[in-house]
C-alpha cells in the first residue's frame, strides 16, 4: 500500500464516519478516488457484516433504524419489533458489540451512517415493508406532535417523518409537513442567532434553505453573520459578497455586510457598508446607530456622539440608540447630559439590567454614590447573574465604608462564571486594602495586573504600596521607588490628573 499524507488518510476516515472496521477494510486499496470510494460504501458494508453473527431481532432492529433514522425511543422500538424489555436490552447490546449502532446525542439509537444504505436496501426487500412503513410512519407522526416545536430533537424528528410519510406513500400528510418544515427551521434558526447560539443556528438554517433566492435571502443573511461570528470569516464575506452582488441596492444586506466586518473589528470597512446603506433606506437612523457603535469601539467619541445624535434626530430615539450617546457624552465629560440621555433608555426599558448599569456607573461620576448604589441593587434585582453591577456593589460600599456589605458582593461575584479576572481582584485589592489586611491587597492587585495594567489597577497598587510603607511592611525607600514606576507608567497613558491626586495623598512618595 502506498504511504499517504495525513490529509489524505482524513478524508477516507470522513467518508467512512470514522468506522475502524471500515478503515481496515479499505486500507489495502488505498490510495482510491473519491467517487469510488463512494461508490463503495456498500460493498465496504458487506464485508462488515457477518448475516450469520446478528440474530434475527438483531437484523429487524437495524432494518428499522435504517429507515427511522433515529428518534423513536427505546418504547416505540419494542413495540414496533413485538419485544419485551429483556430482549430488547439483548438486542442493542449486540447491535452496539458490533459498533452498528451508538446513542445519539438526543438519546435515541442510532444506526452507524456507513451501513444506513445495506440495511436499508434489505428492509424494502421484506415481504411486509409496506405495512411496516406505514406503522413507522404514523408512530413517527404521532411522536412529533407530542413534541414542541423548540426541543432540539424537533428538527430531527420531522424530517424523518415527513420521510417515512412520503416513503409510505403519504404524500400529502408529507407535504403539509413539508410546507411548515422551513419556516419551522428557519425561526428555530433565527432564535438561536439572537440567544448566540451560532453553530446550532446555522445547521437549522442551512436546512431552512429552499433554492430559491428571493425565498431564502432571509437565512443567507443569518447564516452569513452566523458564519461570522465563529470566525469563519473567509465563507462569511464570500457569501455576503454574493449576496450583494444579487442585491446591489438592499439596505439590509449592505448592512449586514457591515456587520461582518465589525465582527471582525475591521472598523473602516463596516462604516464604508453602513454608509452604502444610509441613501437606500427610507429610515436610515438605525444605520447611524450602527455608526455611533464602531466609532466608540474605535475610541472616536465626537463621531460616536454625532453620529448616534443623529440617529436620535431622525426619530431612531431607541434605548440602544440613547445609551450609546450616552456613553460618547459620558467620555467627552458630558456627565449631566450622560445621565439624561441614560435615564431615558432605561424609561424606555427599564428591564433592562445594563442600561441600569451605566446609570449607575454615571451616578458615581457624578458622585451621587447613594443613586449609584439603587441602579446597581436595581440592576441585580432584574438579573441576579449581572456580575457587573454585583462588582460595581461591592466597589461602592467599599468605598463607602461598608466592608461587610462589600464582602457579602463580592462573594457573589465568586460564585458567578464570567467575572473579569482584572477586575474581580481590582476590588478584592480594594476591600483587603480598607480592612488593613495589606498582605491579601498586594497579592490581589499583583493578580489584577497580571490581567491589565490599566490607570484603575496601577493607581490601586500606588495606593498599596503607600500604605505598605506606611504600614512599615516595606522600606520607605523602596516604596517611593515603586511609585515612581508606577508613576511613569500612568503619566504614559496620559492620567496626569490621577497621579496629581494621589501625589496630594501621600506627597512623601512623590518626587
Amino acid at each position: 500500500m502506498m504511504r499517504l499524507e495525513p490529509a489524505q488518510l482524513l478524508y477516507v476516515a470522513r467518508e467512512l464516519d470514522g468506522h475502524p472496521l471500515a478503515l481496515e477494510v479499505i486500507a489495502p486499496q488505498l490510495p482510491i478516488s473519491p467517487a469510488i470510494l463512494n461508490d463503495k460504501r456498500h460493498d465496504i458494508a458487506t464485508d462488515l457484516i457477518d448475516p450469520s453473527r446478528i440474530s434475527t431481532r438483531g437484523w429487524r432492529l437495524l432494518e428499522v433504524l435504517s429507515l427511522v433514522d433515529g428518534p423513536l425511543n427505546g418504547e416505540d422500538l419494542s413495540e414496533v419489533l413485538d419485544l419485551d424489555a429483556s430482549d430488547y436490552s439483548a438486542t442493542v447490546s449486540e447491535a452496539t458489540e458490533y459498533a452498528l449502532v451508538h446513542l445519539g446525542a438526543s438519546g435515541s439509537l442510532v444506526l452507524h451512517p456507513l451501513l444506513r444504505d445495506y440495511f436499508l436496501r434489505s428492509y424494502r426487500k421484506s415481504a411486509n415493508y409496506k405495512e411496516q412503513t406505514n406503522r413507522l410512519a404514523s408512530l413517527l407522526y404521532q411522536r412529533l406532535n407530542d413534541l414542541d416545536p423548540t426541543e432540539d430533537r424537533y428538527v430531527e424528528a420531522l424530517l424523518s417523518t415527513v420521510k417515512v410519510l412520503g416513503l409510505a406513500g403519504r404524500l400529502d400528510e408529507a407535504r403539509g409537513l413539508r410546507q411548515g418544515l422551513i419556516g419551522t427551521l428557519f425561526q428555530t434558526g433565527k432564535e438561536l442567532f439572537q440567544e448566540r447560539r451560532w453553530a446550532e443556528a446555522l445547521a437549522y438554517l442551512e436546512e431552512a434553505i429552499t433554492g430559491d433566492e428571493e425565498v431564502d435571502l432571509q437565512a443567507r443573511q443569518l447564516i452569513m453573520k452566523s458564519l461570522a461570528s465563529l470566525e469563519r470569516m473567509s465563507e462569511a464575506r464570500a457569501l455576503g459578497d454574493a449576496l450583494v452582488a444579487a442585491n446591489p441596492r438592499s439596505p439590509s444586506v449592505l448592512r449586514d455586510r457591515g456587520r461582518v466586518e465589525q465582527i471582525d473589528r475591521k472598523w473602516a470597512e463596516s462604516i464604508s457598508w453602513y454608509e452604502r446603506a444610509i441613501p437606500l433606506r427610507q429610515n436610515n437612523a438605525q444605520l447611524y446607530a450602527d455608526i455611533a457603535q464602531v466609532k466608540i469601539r474605535m475610541e472616536d467619541w465626537d463621531g460616536a456622539a454625532a453620529a448616534a445624535k443623529t440617529a436620535i434626530d431622525k426619530g431612531g430615539d431607541t434605548p440602544f440608540a440613547l445609551s450609546i450617546y450616552s456613553q460618547a457624552l459620558e467620555a467627552q465629560g458630558e456627565f449631566h447630559e450622560a445621565q439624561t440621555m441614560m435615564a431615558r433608555a432605561v424609561k424606555r426599558e427599564p428591564t433592562n439590567p445594563r442600561y441600569r448599569h451605566r446609570l449607575g456607573r454615571i451616578a458615581l461620576q457624578l458622585g451621587n454614590r447613594q443613586l449609584a448604589l439603587q441602579e446597581f441593587q436595581h440592576s441585580v434585582e432584574i438579573d441576579p447573574t449581572f456580575v457587573d453591577s454585583w462588582m460595581s456593589l461591592a466597589s461602592v460600599h467599599v468605598d463607602m465604608g461598608e466592608t461587610e456589605s462589600a464582602e457579602i458582593a463580592l462573594k457573589r461575584v465568586r460564585a458567578l462564571p464570567g467575572a473579569p479576572s482584572a477586575v474581580l481582584f481590582n476590588v478584592s485589592a480594594k476591600l483587603a486594602l480598607a480592612s488593613d489586611d495589606l498582605h491579601s491587597a498586594q497579592a490581589s492587585i499583583d493578580e489584577a495586573l497580571k490581567s491589565r495594567r490599566d490607570a484603575q489597577n496601577l493607581a490601586l497598587a500606588v495606593r498599596v504600596i503607600v500604605a505598605r510603607g506606611e504600614a512599615g511592611l516595606l522600606p520607605v525607600g523602596q516604596a517611593r521607588a515603586q511609585v515612581r514606576l508606577l508613576a511613569k507608567e500612568l503619566m504614559a497613558m496620559d492620567e496626569l490628573s490621577m497621579i496629581v491626586e494621589l501625589s496630594q495623598r501621600s506627597p512623601q512618595y512623590f518626587d
